[in-house]
């Protein structure tokens, strides 16, 4: 595996990206292979994976059916009794009906407003209807939201709920305040003059010729990428990658020294955002949301011995940035026009 084995699992670790769990999986449940994946491997899923199949409208009984067939594991973040994360992660052996019924049951939690990612979406050029404002008073609007639905669900007496609430309710007042000054931050470094500034803007901004960018490929891409801008860009000369990225030294939600799991995620998202091999469409919402999915898929997947993905461009971003990061995972495509046969991104 590319760190300690989480799971302590004696098989390769194989994680699937929810474009693999249709056709592809069909493919090799028919192939001759498929008695030795199901007996020698373990496919595995991830919280972002169940929320993709929840969006996928009516493939789920496909999607999880074909995953059924195979011995399945669930990566996540590991939390304190405080639900924060501790900077560990486990792989647990688990049916991924079972993982679906219960991401049904939490749904409201996967909100994007609840997940803060109006802000970011605006960033890609998304939510033009909507102020840094309203998206903080939306966000907070879900957190009561959530809070509301999970004592709904626990028979509580009255007054133990009361003081529940009223704890909530000054937690929610904090976060509030904190949204609020975030939202005027942003509006008056992203909004300039009612402007608002976009990816698009951001990338002009680094001075990137994006065929020159995209021309990149082969060995050390990331290294060649930040030489890049770090030529047009006095303001970052004497930078490393890692601080452009934001996960240079301790993170502020463990304390402790950024994973590569977090670096994996950062990397992959500063890279769309700098228009490196970047998904299309972004202002969209469906094509934003599938986006931020990729970038747990990718975090998840540098945990495993391989991912197995058919978006070419985000196999693309993974493979420099994993190489940059000296994450051993392989990263394999599928082609399944004749069969089942997997095919290695250097190839």
């Amino acid at each position: 595996m590319a760190e300690d084995n989480p799971s302590g699992l004696p098989r390769p670790l194989i994680y699937v990206d929810q474009n693999i769990l249709g056709a592809p999986l069909e493919a090799l449940i028919q192939s001759e292979a498929f008695a030795a994946w199901r007996d020698t491997v373990v496919l595995v899923y991830s919280n972002e994976t169940m929320n993709e199949i929840m969006r996928s409208e009516g493939l789920a009984p496909e999607f999880l059916g074909n995953l059924s067939k195979f011995v399945t594991a669930r990566v996540f973040d590991e939390l304190d009794d405080r639900l924060r994360p501790t900077g560990r992660f486990k792989i647990r052996v688990e049916s991924p009906q079972q993982r679906y019924r219960v991401t049904l049951e939490e749904q409201l939690l996967a909100s994007p407003d609840l997940q803060g990612l109006g802000v970011l979406h605006k960033l890609f050029g998304g939510e033009a209807d909507r102020s840094y404002a309203d998206i903080s008073a939306a966000q907070v609007g879900e957190m009561q939201r959530a809070w509301k639905s999970e004592l709904d669900q626990i028979d509580l007496p009255a007054a133990f709920r009361e003081l529940l609430d009223q704890l909530h309710d000054s937690i929610i007042s904090v976060a509030s305040g904190a949204l609020s000054s975030t939202a005027k931050t942003l509006a008056t470094n992203l909004q300039p003059n009612g402007r608002q500034v976009t990816s698009v803007d951001f990338r002009r901004d680094l001075g990137l010729d994006m065929e020159t960018l995209n021309s990149i490929k082969g060995d050390k891409v990331i290294e060649r990428i930040w030489a890049l801008i770090q030529s047009t860009n006095d303001t970052v000369r004497g930078w490393s990658f890692e601080a452009f990225c934001n996960v240079e030294g301790e993170s502020p939600f463990t304390g402790k020294p950024y994973t590569i799991p977090d670096k994996v995620r950062s990397m992959m998202l500063i890279l769309n955002l700098i228009g490196y091999q970047s998904d299309k469409k972004l202002s969209r919402s469906d094509k934003f949301i599938s986006s931020q999915s990729d970038l747990g898929h990718a975090a998840y997947g540098s945990l495993c011995d391989a991912i197995v993905s058919n978006d070419i461009r985000f196999r693309k971003r993974l493979s420099a940035v994993y190489a940059y990061l000296y994450v051993p995972t392989r990263i394999f495509s599928v082609d399944a026009s004749n069969g089942f046969r997997l095919r290695e991104e250097t190839e």
